[in-house]
């Protein structure tokens, strides 16, 4: 008799999807029986039975099964808040990026960009600089674009979110040359 030890095979040997085989007729068929009651039951009777199957799982089974589902269970939170009215909401969870980070959420996708350029994000992380930091300040007055920044003069309006957009690489220049 030949005993085989678990030690033997490599977790990735037991469940390996490259080396998925036809499924049996047997297995179909029970399957397809399985599927037309589950969809007969309730919602809560479904989670209690799937409850029930993935108990009787082992681990290797388990992380097969939270891969699966990881992401259906992911949520664009950013991208839904606007469509439930709450644009200044995905705004202002934006307006906390740094410079790098929100050039990398304008092109998480398309919703992204249109919060952060209708929101003027690049022109309110320009005003907080120019608050927070007196070197800042300084270039912003010396070099005139202050006049662009806070509150337009009546009867003006600031320039639109691509002129922000393009000045801050530009400041960034300015302050890697001082």
């Amino acid at each position: 008799m030949v005993v085989f030890s678990w030690l033997q095979y490599p977790m990735t040997i037991l469940y390996d999807p490259a080396r998925k085989k036809e499924p049996s007729s047997q297995y179909v068929t029970e399957r397809e029986t399985c599927l037309k009651y589950f969809e007969k039951w309730s919602e809560r009777d479904q989670v209690e039975f799937v409850e029930h199957l993935l108990s009787r799982m082992c681990h290797y089974q388990h992380g097969h099964i939270n891969s699966y589902l990881k992401p259906m269970l992911q949520r664009d939170f950013i991208s839904l808040l606007p469509k439930k009215g709450l644009d200044h909401v995905a705004e202002s969870i934006l307006s906390y990026l740094d410079a790098d980070s929100l050039c990398a959420a304008e092109l998480v996708c398309k919703e992204w960009y249109r919060v952060i350029s209708e929101g003027m994000l690049w022109k309110k992380l320009i005003e907080r600089k120019v608050r927070t930091d007196s070197l800042w300040r300084g270039l912003a007055e010396r070099r005139g674009w202050i006049q662009y920044l806070f509150k337009p003069k009546p009867g003006e309006s600031h320039p639109n979110h691509s002129f922000y957009r393009t000045l801050f690489p530009k400041i960034i220049q300015d302050i890697d040359v001082s």
